[in-house]
């Protein structure tokens, strides 16, 4: 949108320079058709009659005028066709483009419409009013102004269906913005239009108020110092209007659209340009905007009503109220809609679209209004038999020449005064080349008129004022001229070849393409310090932040890697895995600073508390450091006894914890059988389930036996077995010279049982020992005796060891050493029996020691001569070893007992 109105702008303004510009170019290419002229009549008037007169030299001045204007006419561009032209390229584009959307609704279709119905009407208007423009420079630029009205219905009508179009079909798109801007931009037309009306104004009244009489100095004094303000006011006002229309367009046009962080980077600050404008110079340009407009409307009301009577030939208050009526009658519906608005909840699209829809429904009528009662053409209805220009066109042409004769005179008398006289030149003479103006003088300024710099002034004026004598004879039969046929086709195929051309150039140079609602900057500028969005979150793994998919291909610029956030541009990021927002999307933004900010917050998904799992216990590490977020661990330890395994939970992505492993009972299978003499007593609930661990399995012993057996569990899952069933046997026999001695009351609770002994005291009178045993069979083993005492044995014990012999016990099945001499190299083990006796098993060896558990009494080993043996016992009965020898005592086998 913004290059189609920069388009339709740059338009103007060649037609513009069309208008100004190029008017010296094309007299050079006239001058060339004027020395051709004058070839000829040089050459006709060698064969006519010289008494033709002066009347015959008058029409001949005439006839080659006329011609000279037409031959030049046929060379020069006209600016208004070429504007026209450019118009309907324009509205032949809208046209394609409304098409290729598929959008010919009602509001679209009614707006093209009244376009292409006021385009008709002004191209009639401009036909008319093109026959009158004459060769003449006033009279040229006198029309020129002219047409500044006569095509301010098609300006404006243009912005208004562009903006129908933009409202209803692309609502969404990114020059939806520019509407407002857009519809304020016909205010330079009017402008230029209200300035026009006003130069018409002031060039009748400073033609007839000339021909006042009546009028003095004072008069024309205060004339031109109001002429002067007047024309100053509306030019300001033309000037800002323009200056502001230009501002916003580029600003929201241009800036905001291909470089959109210009503002951002100047100002560092993110307000757009547009923000800028609003703040800091909307208010105060509008205002003065707003002052400028009323007073331009107020000079041309009070210039109107002032010069009134001077004015009332061409029907000024018609011509005031064309441009004046379109400004007010805008502006008031712009506050009725805006009122409207409130009552039937309209947003800002509907408010403009139903603005710029009546806003191009005016232009036909504006249109009409200008043919008929501003600016009409003829005096009569087309078709009568008397067809004469309206009588506000003569007047104004008539004002026109009195004004190109006035500056003429003016020119020649200040040339005159200060031209030298010729010498030799009598006054006579003088008169002559008077008499032969039309002629001579006229031939001179065709020579001399070139539109140069350097032409003289004089000449001209001179120049100027016979074509405007020519073509005030003219008009009176420019509307009776009838148009042949052959000619109006040639017209008419030359108009649709214009139109295709311009169809074909405004095409190329805003394609239908760049209407798609995609279009990119050339520029921006961005957080280029801290590097792509990538890489500052990488940097910032705090934030737990995440690209999302768009983010990349949103922001990425062309043949650029990565993406690059523009400055006071943000997007939306997610959080990494893991995490979630708080509250809403976290988002980065980069700062006009060209730094990133970023709002929102991901926390890491937590689980709570780790659950409670049967037979395990958390491990006292991993609760200890109380971190309950996504990815963390927990073990746990199987209960023990009992239970075994790997057990862990982990907190997944949704919150909650996931379990694996378990911990699995420890079962040591049924209860073993190879308990002997016994059978497992097992519970009537639990038969023929296997064991768990820390469980007992007691036994029951068979008949005869006696005993607790277990086989526990254990955490190996192996069965683990204590006690065992053992024979019974009869209480213990009396033996010969001895009585027992025993407990009564531990065998009677306990009974005798396999392994027992019992321990005999010999009578008095006797000395030995005896015992006996409970064997496995049932039946006791006895040993030792009870007999008389021996001398020999007595005095051998009492000089060897020192002590009695009822002190020292010496146990069947015990080991004692002898240790040699120390002069000795060999060693001697022997062994007591249950009987007493010493069994030699080996050699000397080592000092050891040894703990007695048998039960029987044995005598002190035979030692050999020169030894003395030395006893150790654990228990308190310790006696000192004594060198070279000692003796050490060792358990045969558990199955000795003492009582």
């Amino acid at each position: 949108m913004a290059a189609v109105v920069f388009w339709h702008f740059g338009a103007s303004g060649v037609s513009l320079a069309l208008r100004f510009y190029t008017r010296r170019s094309i007299e050079c290419v006239s001058s060339c058709f004027r020395c051709c002229q004058r070839c000829l009549r040089c050459c006709c008037r060698s064969g006519t009659d010289e008494s033709a007169g002066a009347s015959g030299g008058a029409r001949d001045v005439r006839v080659v005028a006329g011609q000279r204007h037409r031959l030049s006419s046929v060379v020069q561009l006209k600016w208004y066709w070429f504007h026209l032209a450019l118009q309907g390229g324009f509205l032949t584009r809208e046209v394609l483009l409304i098409s290729k959307l598929d959008g010919w609704c009602l509001e679209v279709s009614l707006a093209q419409l009244a376009i292409w119905l006021t385009l008709l009407i002004v191209v009639l208007e401009v036909w008319n009013f093109s026959k009158v423009r004459g060769s003449s420079e006033k009279q040229k630029v006198a029309v020129d102004s002219l047409f500044d009205m006569l095509l301010l219905p098609v300006n404006i009508g243009f912005f208004c269906t562009l903006c129908v179009r933009i409202l209803k079909l692309q609502p969404s798109s990114h020059v939806r913005t520019m509407v407002a801007v857009v519809i304020e931009s016909p205010d330079i037309y009017e402008a230029l239009a209200l300035w026009s009306v006003l130069e018409l104004f002031v060039k009748v009244v400073d033609a007839e108020a000339g021909k006042d009489p009546q009028r003095d100095a004072d008069a024309r004094s205060s004339f031109g110092s109001f002429k002067s303000i007047s024309l100053q006011g509306v030019k300001a006002w033309a000037f800002i209007q323009s200056v502001a229309v230009a501002a916003k367009l580029v600003l929201q046009g241009v800036v905001a659209v291909y470089f959109p962080t210009l503002c951002y980077w100047v100002s560092k600050s993110c307000k757009s340009c547009n923000d800028l404008y609003e703040d800091n110079v909307a208010a105060a340009l509008g205002a003065v905007t707003f002052i400028l407009c009323s007073f331009a409307i107020m000079f041309v009301f009070y210039f109107e009503a002032g010069y009134r009577r001077y004015l009332h030939d061409i029907g000024p208050m018609w011509k005031f109220l064309g441009v004046k009526g379109i400004v007010s009658v805008t502006y008031f519906q712009w506050l009725v809609i805006s009122m409207l608005a409130r009552w039937f909840n309209w947003d800002d699209t509907n408010v403009y679209l139903w603005h710029c829809l009546l806003y191009a429904f005016w232009m036909p009528v504006l249109a009409v209004f200008h043919a008929t009662l501003a600016y009409p053409f003829q005096a009569g209805c087309r078709g009568s038999e008397s067809q004469s220009l309206a009588p506000w066109l003569t007047s104004w042409l008539r004002t026109v020449r009195i004004n190109c004769q006035r500056d003429c005179e003016t020119t020649a008398s200040s040339a005159d005064v200060d031209a030298p006289r010729r010498p030799n030149s009598p006054p006579a003479a003088e008169a002559a080349e008077g008499s032969e103006l039309p002629q001579l003088r006229g031939s001179r300024a065709e020579d001399d008129a070139g539109g140069s710099p350097c032409a003289s002034p004089l000449r001209m004026h001179r120049h100027d004022l016979e074509l405007a004598e020519v073509q005030l004879h003219a008009t009176d039969d420019v509307v009776t001229d009838e148009v042949p046929a052959r000619l109006l086709l040639l017209y008419l195929v030359f108009g649709m070849l214009c139109l295709y051309c311009s169809v074909k150039l405004v095409l190329r140079l805003v394609p239908l393409e760049d209407a798609s609602d995609a279009i990119g900057p050339l520029r921006n500028i961005t957080c280029t310090d801290e590097g792509d969005l990538a890489h500052f979150l990488q940097s910032r793994n705090d934030l737990n932040f995440q690209l999302l998919n768009d983010t990349t291909v949103r922001w990425r610029n062309p043949g650029v890697a990565g993406a690059w956030l523009p400055l006071c541009a943000s997007t939306q990021v997610g959080c990494q895995l893991g995490h979630y927002p708080k509250h809403s999307l976290p988002s980065l933004m980069c700062t006009a600073a060209g730094h990133y900010t970023w709002a929102g917050e991901c926390e890491a998904i937590s689980c709570g508390k780790p659950p409670r799992l049967p037979h395990a216990t958390p491990r006292m590490s991993d609760v200890a450091s109380m971190n309950w977020t996504y990815g963390v661990t927990v073990h746990y330890d199987c209960r023990k006894p009992g239970w075994r395994g790997n057990l862990q939970a982990l907190c997944n992505i949704t919150g909650t914890w996931v379990v694996s492993g378990l911990c699995e009972e420890i079962i040591c299978g049924p209860s073993p059988d190879d308990v002997p003499h016994a059978t497992p007593v097992l519970n009537p609930n639990r038969t023929g389930e296997n064991v768990s661990t820390g469980m007992a399995v007691r036994y029951q012993c068979d008949d005869m036996y006696n005993g607790t057996p277990t086989a526990t569990c254990g955490d190996d899952g192996m069965y683990v077995k204590e006690g065992r069933c053992r024979k019974e046997c009869a209480p213990p026999p009396s033996l010969l010279h001895a009585s027992a001695n025993f407990d009564n009351v531990i065998t009677g609770a306990v009974g005798w049982l396999e392994g027992m002994r019992a321990d005999y005291l010999c009578d008095p009178g006797f000395e030995g020992h005896m015992a006996a045993v409970c064997g496995a069979d049932g039946n006791y083993t006895t040993a030792g005796n009870c007999a008389e005492p021996s001398a020999r044995r007595v005095h051998m014990l009492e000089a060897t060891v020192g002590i009695e012999s009822s002190l020292l016990l010496l146990l069947a099945g015990v080991f004692t050493w002898h240790l040699c001499r120390r002069s000795g190299v060999n060693r001697q083990r022997l062994m007591l029996d249950l009987l007493g006796h010493s069994t030699p098993v080996s050699g000397c060896n080592p000092v050891g020691s040894g703990n007695p558990v048998g039960s029987a009494s044995c005598s002190p080993p035979a030692v050999a001569r020169g030894t003395t043996p030395n006893l150790n016992f654990v228990d308190d009965l310790l006696i000192e070893e004594s060198e070279p020898c000692s003796l050490r005592m060792e358990p045969a086998s558990e199955d000795v007992g003492v009582l």
